[in-house]
């Protein structure tokens, strides 16, 4: 019975979970797909109250903001829409990552690579 108990625990906290996706595994995969990839981790210039705070990646029609906390990008989230609007660009949200589209052609690459 303890191995079964062992055996589940192993299961639930091996499953990802709530964990924010790596860029740089982000990146890799993109680049996989083909997709040109600027950008990385990195802090943001001092001063720079509205940016990202874990780094953020520019590709093929969009830009992927990755931030430490939900919170953080709840608190940015009205900015970053506001910016959106003003380019014609829209906006998704996916916990710590935000992406703002310029275009949607690499929308399904993009998505698939958050989600591994």
């Amino acid at each position: 019975m303890r191995w079964l108990a062992v055996l589940l625990l192993l299961l639930f906290t091996s499953c990802g979970g709530d964990e924010p996706p790596s860029i740089a595994t982000v990146k890799s995969c993109l680049e996989g797909k083909g997709l040109r990839v600027t950008g990385g981790a990195g802090k943001p210039a001092p001063g720079d109250t509205d940016a990202p705070d874990r780094g953020e990646l520019v590709t093929a029609g969009a830009f992927i903001a990755f931030y430490s906390s939900n919170e953080l990008a709840d608190k940015l989230a009205t900015g970053v829409e506001a910016n959106a609007k003003r380019i014609k660009a829209t906006v998704e949200r996916e916990g710590e990552v935000t992406v703002i589209y310029t275009d949607a052609r690499a929308r399904d690459e993009i998505e698939s690579c958050l989600d591994s």
